[in-house]
C-alpha cells in the first residue's frame, strides 16, 4: 500500500461517518501492515463488531483492536481507558486467537478501563423490556449500564480485579446495592429465563428471587479472569504519553458520527462520543495529537442498525418494521430471489443487503440499508475538523446495479419545530443534516441518480481501471463534501484496497 499521504503524520484517528459498520476495522488492519506501530481504541465495549480479511480468511474482533493480527511483527495494540471492558469477551477472543496461532504479546489494557458486569448487562435487558415499542435498539451488551455507571461514580475499573476477592466483593457490593430495587420490581421468572444465558454463565450468577445476582459467583468469576488478563494490564496513559509525536499510531474508532452521545441522533445513539474527539479523550491523548481524520463512508449505499431516523432507508417505514423483528434466515426464505435492481425499493434493499452481508455474524440481526446521504457525510465531516480525509467502502456491493442514487439535500416535510433556535417550516431545503429525530424522521431525500456499472471491481488496484458508473458518484460526492477521498475499498480482503 502507498503512504506517501501520510508523510510526515504521525496519529490517525479512523471513525466512522455514518451509523457503523462503514468497515473501520479492514482500514485499521491495512494501516496497521503498511505503516501503524501502534492501535488504539478508546470507545465502546463488546457492541462494536470490528472485522479484517487476510488472504480469504476473515477475523472479526468485538473488543480487541483490529491490530492484533500483527502483534507478532511487534504492533502494539492497546484498549484504553475510555473502552466499557467486558472480561468474559476479551478472554473469549484471546482464546480464539491463541487457538488459530496469533500472539497477543504486546497487548496492553488500561487499568482504567470500566468494567462490564453482569448487572450492567441485565439491567440493559431490563430497561429495553421496559421501553416497549420505544426501545433504542440497544446490542444488550450492558455498555450504557456501564458508562452511566462511570459517571455517577459508583462504577468498578479493570484495576479491580487485581485486589483480591474481597476487595472485588465490597466494591461489587456497593455498586449492584441500588439496582436491587429495579430487580425487584422486575418477573422473577424473566430475571431467571435471562439469567440461564450464557452471558451470565448459564445460570451461574442466579441467586434466587430476593439476591438475584449471586456476588460470590460473580467476584470469583472475574478474579479468575483478571488473573488470565493480568500480564496485559497496565498504565496506556502513561505509555503513550511517552511515544505520541513519535512512533505511527492508529486510533480505532468504534460505531460513528451519527451515533456519537453528544453529536448523533439522540436519544438514538451509543452511550460513548464516537468522533475523533471522544475518541482521542477514550485512547487517553490530546485532540490536538491528531494529525489526519479518515472518515470511513459506505458508497454508495449505508446501513443503520436499530431504532433511530434513516431519510434513505430503501423501503423506508416497512424496511425498519422488517428489520426489527426478522434475522437474515427469515429474510432468505421469505425473499429467496431478491435482487439489487428490483423496481420494488423495500426488495432492492433486501437484495442489496443480501449483497452486501448487511446482518449481525452472530446474531444474524438485519441491518436496515438506504442510498448514501450526503447531507449526514456534511455533519460528520463538520463535526470531524478540518484535517479530513475520506475512505470510501464497500463498493463491490453494487456493482451490477442499474442505477446509483444519492442522496445530496432533503426536504423537511414535517410540522413547525424548533431546534437550535432555528425554526423548520415544511418545505424547507436542508443540504447538511440536522442531528433531531424529530426533524430527520419527516425528511425525504432529494436524490441525484447515476447509471451502474458491471465491471467486476473487486480485481481492480488502481483508480484508472474504475469503469466511468463508479467514477461519476465518486466524483460527485468528493466535488459535494470538498474532501480528498483518500482510499477505495473493492473487496473485503487486506489487499482489495485502492489508495487515490
Amino acid at each position: 500500500m502507498k503512504t506517501d499521504f501520510l508523510n510526515g503524520r504521525k496519529t490517525v484517528a479512523v471513525i466512522g461517518g455514518q451509523f457503523g459498520d462503514e468497515g473501520k476495522g479492514k482500514i485499521v488492519d491495512l494501516l496497521m501492515a503498511y505503516w501503524g506501530d501502534i492501535d488504539v481504541r478508546g470507545t465502546g465495549g463488546a457492541n462494536a463488531g470490528h472485522t479484517a480479511c487476510v488472504d480469504g480468511t476473515s477475523y472479526a474482533f468485538r473488543l480487541l483492536p483490529s491490530g492484533i493480527l500483527h502483534d507478532r511483527d511487534g504492533k502494539i495494540n492497546i484498549i484504553g481507558p475510555g473502552v466499557a471492558f467486558n472480561p468474559k469477551v476479551a478472554c473469549k477472543e484471546l482464546d480464539t486467537l491463541h487457538t488459530a496461532g496469533f500472539s497477543t504479546h504486546n497487548l496492553q489494557i488500561s487499568h482504567r478501563a470500566h468494567l462490564v458486569l453482569p448487572h450492567h448487562l441485565l439491567l440493559d435487558q431490563v430497561r429495553e423490556l421496559k421501553r416497549g415499542s420505544e426501545r433504542i435498539g440497544t446490542t444488550l451488551n450492558g455498555i450504557g449500564p456501564t458508562y452511566e455507571c462511570h459517571f455517577s461514580r459508583t462504577g468498578m475499573t479493570v484495576n479491580d480485579l487485581q485486589n483480591g476477592k474481597s476487595f472485588f466483593r465490597n466494591k461489587l457490593e456497593r455498586n449492584l446495592r441500588e439496582m436491587r430495587d429495579l430487580f425487584a420490581q422486575i418477573d422473577p421468572a424473566y430475571l431467571k429465563k435471562v439469567l440461564a444465558g450464557d452471558k451470565f454463565e448459564n445460570g451461574r450468577f442466579y441467586a434466587g428471587r430476593s439476591a438475584v445476582l449471586d456476588l460470590d459467583a460473580i467476584t470469583e468469576t472475574y478474579i479468575n479472569y483478571g488473573e488470565r488478563i493480568a500480564q496485559y494490564i497496565t498504565d496506556t496513559d502513561a505509555f503513550l504519553a511517552g511515544v505520541v509525536g513519535e512512533e505511527n499510531i492508529v486510533l480505532e474508532g468504534a460505531q460513528a458520527t451519527m451515533l456519537s452521545v453528544h453529536y448523533g441522533t439522540y436519544p438514538d445513539v451509543t452511550s460513548s462520543d464516537c468522533t475523533d474527539q471522544g475518541l482521542a479523550q477514550g485512547a487517553g491523548i490530546r485532540e490536538r495529537h491528531i494529525d489526519l481524520v479518515l472518515l470511513v463512508l459506505k458508497a454508495f449505499y449505508m446501513s443503520r442498525v436499530g431504532n433511530g431516523a434513516f431519510p434513505t432507508e430503501l423501503g423506508g417505514r416497512d424496511s425498519a418494521v422488517w428489520c426489527d423483528h426478522r434475522t437474515i434466515i427469515d429474510e432468505e426464505t421469505r425473499f429467496p430471489d431478491a435482487s439489487i435492481n428490483d423496481p420494488d425499493e423495500f426488495i432492492r434493499g433486501v437484495g442489496i443487503r443480501r449483497v452486501g452481508k448487511e446482518f449481525g455474524t452472530v446474531t444474524k440481526r438485519l441491518r436496515r440499508v438506504g442510498w448514501f446521504d450526503l447531507p449526514l457525510a456534511h455533519y460528520a465531516i463538520r463535526c470531524a475538523g478540518p484535517n479530513v480525509e475520506l475512505v470510501l467502502t464497500k463498493l463491490d456491493v453494487l456493482e451490477g446495479c442499474d442505477q446509483i442514487k444519492t442522496c445530496h439535500a432533503y426536504e423537511y416535510r414535517g410540522p413547525d419545530h424548533v431546534y437550535a433556535g432555528r425554526q423548520y417550516r415544511n418545505g424547507d431545503v436542508l443540504p447538511v443534516a440536522v442531528p433531531n429525530s424529530e426533524i430527520l424522521r419527516h425528511c425525504t431525500p432529494l436524490y441525484s441518480s447515476f447509471t451502474g456499472w458491471v465491471t467486476p471491481t473487486s480485481s481492480m488496484r488502481s483508480a484508472a481501471d474504475f469503469p466511468l458508473g463508479l467514477r461519476k458518484p465518486a466524483s460527485f460526492v468528493q466535488d459535494q463534501l470538498q474532501r480528498t477521498i483518500r482510499m477505495i475499498s473493492v473487496g473485503p480482503d487486506r489487499e482489495q484496497t485502492i489508495v487515490v
